[in-house]
């Protein structure tokens, strides 16, 4: 996928879910380059974060599947849209918000990794809630 392209995938989800939520109307897309996300998340599994203003995403997306891009993508705006977002369960409720807004469920690849393919439903329970 090109960045061309990640960003008219960004789009399209990031207006699918202004629909339902204003606030993800204002957000924006940025791509991490560096060799990590962030300082305090460099694991494989670790593709992006959001700050509610900005879902930063790492480059590595650029060569992840499309059903991963687009898991990774809800699930980042699914926070961006929960007003609850330093409360204990926000990663199961960014997915249960990607789920009511997209009507997809957000599994977990054999990477533990968000996707709208085949995976694990609900958030496996090993992972940070």
């Amino acid at each position: 996928m090109t960045s061309r392209e990640l960003a008219a995938l960004f789009e399209t989800e990031r207006k699918r879910f202004a629909r339902y939520f204003n606030r993800a109307a204002r957000v924006e897309m940025q791509i991490e380059t560096s060799r990590c996300v962030s300082p305090d998340h460099c694991a494989y599994r670790d593709f992006g974060y959001t700050d509610t203003r900005v879902v930063v995403l790492h480059h590595r997306i650029l060569r992840a599947s499309r059903n991963r891009a687009v898991g990774l993508i809800r699930h980042e705006l699914g926070h961006v849209c929960d007003l609850a977002i330093w409360k204990p369960g926000a990663e199961q409720r960014a997915d249960d918000i990607a789920e009511l807004v997209s009507g997809e469920k957000i599994r977990y690849d054999h990477r533990d990794v968000q996707t709208v393919g085949r995976g694990t439903y609900p958030r496996p329970t090993y992972l940070p809630k």
